[in-house]
């Protein structure tokens, strides 16, 4: 294997490791503030996908299908908590909030079929180039570098929504003690509606990056979910942090399985959570457990 096949491999990696790591921000994301697991997330993503392709072949430019998307792709997970999640949060069991949202899964990907039909559905690069941008013999396409910067970004943003603004303090808050933040004057149910909202802006921020690269179904969302939850599960379920080396670490591998077989692609990311919690219970950053409560 020669230097620059290698490098190929990781430049695959990589692009693909950042959309699981979108989707697994926003698993994480939920988790931590209301320790709902939410299995509709790889639909968000579907979603996102879908409307971007409607856009832009409804004739909007760039510019403004990108920002329409995630906002509607937000309320969307907004909805989802307030319609569905919330008024069931105070009885329900963590198995009944997990059942609600494989059910809304479902659904979803039904409305999806039902308004999108069956077959697959494309839309052009971003910035299309007559051919790939090549750096040491590594073969980069236009989209590959969207996705990445696109997620970098959308990483950036997210972390100094945590970290330098009001509601990000309490996010965190709400995520480390529901109820101590509710005795501090923190709406919990707002955050909590406002996390739904931010793991759908992320999600579609993976769709709609990820659409001219894949013909998009109703489907899709399904296995990235699933690779979602591997890759947060990898880099340890609760860390925000983990959800990003456990995005890239479960690209890189796919992409080294691919040398085998891309059937194994999905086989090997399973194999891969069970090794994970078998050598690293708590994940690759996961050694700090976090403290949630589903009573919010």
């Amino acid at each position: 294997m020669d230097l620059a096949f290698l490098l190929q491999l990781i430049v695959t990696g990589v692009t693909t490791g950042a959309i699981y790591a979108a989707v697994a921000m926003g698993f994480v994301l939920v988790f931590r503030v209301t320790g709902i697991l939410n299995f509709a997330q790889g639909e968000l993503l579907m979603v996102g996908g879908m409307l971007i392709i409607s856009f832009r072949g409804a004739g909007w430019p760039l510019i403004a299908a990108v920002p329409a998307t995630i906002a509607l792709v937000f309320l969307l997970g907004c909805a989802i908590y307030a319609f569905a999640l919330g008024p069931a949060i105070k009885r329900g069991t963590n198995i009944s909030l997990l059942l609600i949202t494989l059910g809304l899964s479902q659904i979803m990907q039904g409305l999806a079929q039902i308004g999108w039909g069956s077959d697959p559905r494309y839309t052009p690069d971003f910035t299309p180039a007559d051919r790939p941008l090549t750096l040491f013999n590594v073969s980069v396409t236009s989209q590959s570098i969207w996705i990445m910067g696109g997620v970098i970004v959308a990483l950036g943003v997210t972390y100094v929504v945590l970290e330098r603004t009001g509601i990000g303090r309490a996010l965190r808050s709400s995520s480390i003690d529901p109820m101590m933040a509710r005795l501090s004057g923190i709406n919990v149910r707002l955050i909590s509606l406002i996390a739904f909202g931010a793991a759908g802006a992320l999600a579609a921020v993976g769709g709609l990056l990820l659409a001219p690269v894949i013909g998009m179904t109703y489907a899709t969302g399904s296995l990235i979910g699933v690779k979602g939850i591997a890759a947060a599960v990898i880099g340890g379920f609760g860390s925000i942090p983990g959800a990003i080396v456990g995005g890239i670490a479960l690209g890189l591998l796919e992409s080294i399985a691919s040398l085998i077989s891309t059937g194994l692609q999905t086989g090997i990311s399973l194999l891969a959570v069970v090794l994970v919690l078998l050598i690293l219970p708590d994940g690759i950053l996961g050694g700090r457990r976090v403290k949630t409560a589903v009573g919010v």
